[in-house]
């Protein structure tokens, strides 16, 4: 598995945790990393994919549509 494949992988996985949360410090709570880790990992895919993936709401985020498929 190349470096790509695992980065990709680690930001799905920062993905899955902040939908499953709904915030960024809940995600990084349960990822055991800093808020501006995930916030990173997160525009760093979203950058990847040229695609938004997340939505303020409140105080929490909510996936888009593209960040659901």
């Amino acid at each position: 598995m190349g470096r790509w494949a695992v980065t990709t992988e680690a930001r799905l996985r920062t993905l899955v945790a902040l939908a499953a949360t709904g915030s960024v410090r809940g995600a990084a709570s349960r990822l055991m990393v800093t808020e501006s880790a995930v916030s990173a990992s997160i525009g760093a895919l979203a950058r990847e994919l040229g695609v938004p993936l997340v939505e303020p709401v409140g105080r929490g985020l909510r996936l888009t549509a593209s960040g659901t498929v």
